[in-house]
């Protein structure tokens, strides 16, 4: 699911990575998706010693009404 650029960079701005990297990659067209931008931003910070972040927490989230059903 392609989103726009200013999508992208709104979800970025969520995270504590450089941002010039990821906007380039964005802008470049290299990265489409928030699914594709959370798990880049994920190995990103794996590889530096950070913890990562769960790339599913959106799909959960659109999923969480149906427990309350």
């Amino acid at each position: 699911s392609k989103r726009t650029i200013d999508e992208l960079m709104n979800e970025l701005e969520k995270y504590d990575v450089p941002k010039d990297v990821f906007e380039k990659r964005i802008a470049r067209g290299e990265i489409t998706s928030i699914i594709q931008l959370r798990k880049e931003v994920n190995q990103f910070l794996t590889r530096s010693g950070k913890s990562g972040i769960d790339v599913y927490t959106r799909v959960r989230e659109g999923l969480k009404w149906i427990k309350n059903f």
